[in-house]
């Protein structure tokens, strides 16, 4: 393995904003694998389901939190992370921009 974690490591998340990248907002999983054989980011519905969206780590041009200005104030304790990649699609790279939560609680 590349790092002394123990990957894949796996987080519940919600999305805030899907950049129109159609049917991500079902998804309530984010799996980051970073051993020798994979590195990239997984969003799945759940555990045991296919991977909707592959973000390749070498494709991430930012991650970074940010201050919720829209959707459930009821939800601004859970950290917030904005997530900005390229996203091939038809042979053109397309910029992506991704916000969502973490969930504490499971």
């Amino acid at each position: 393995m590349l790092l002394k974690y123990d990957f894949p490591e796996v987080y519940f998340i919600e999305f805030i904003d899907d950049d129109d990248i159609g049917g991500i907002n079902d998804c309530r999983m984010l799996i980051v694998d970073l051993t020798e054989d994979s590195i990239y980011l997984s969003v799945r519905k759940n555990r045991t389901s296919q991977s909707f969206l592959n973000i390749l780590v070498d494709s991430i041009q930012k991650v970074e939190p940010f201050i919720q200005s829209k959707g459930n104030y009821f939800k601004k304790d859970n950290p917030a992370i904005e997530l900005s990649f390229e996203q091939v699609t038809d042979g053109d790279k397309v910029q992506k921009t991704i916000r969502f939560y973490v969930k504490k609680n499971l």
